[in-house]
């Protein structure tokens, strides 16, 4: 029995080693591999980020040419009306001096 723990123990040592080595650079990796992943994730933030931000702005130019459009739209409808009305003038001076001229005595 002593020789079999005698045999066990010089066997399993470096077994128990080797394991640790292996785990130890395993773990190695996959710190590598996130430290990887989270750099990729950074930048995709930092684009999602930019795009964001783009995204405002352009609302906001939006929002500012409705604005001016709603603003440009009651200016001419104002300069339509102000249109009809001279021309409801013309029409109505028109009718007046024809109506002066076909009733005017020579």
């Amino acid at each position: 029995m002593a020789e079999d723990k005698e045999v066990s123990d010089t066997t399993i040592t470096p077994l128990i080693s080797g394991t640790i080595i292996k785990c130890s650079e395993a773990t190695n990796e996959t710190l590598a591999t996130q430290r990887k992943v989270l750099g990729k994730l950074l930048e995709i933030e930092s684009k999602l980020s930019a795009i964001y931000s783009t995204d405002v702005a352009l609302n906001e130019c939006i929002k500012s040419a409705l604005e001016r459009s709603a603003t440009l739209k009651e200016r001419v409808n104002k300069l339509s009306n102000y249109i009809e009305t001279i021309e409801n003038r013309v029409i109505g001076i028109g009718q007046m001096v024809l109506n002066d001229s076909i009733f005017a005595k020579p």
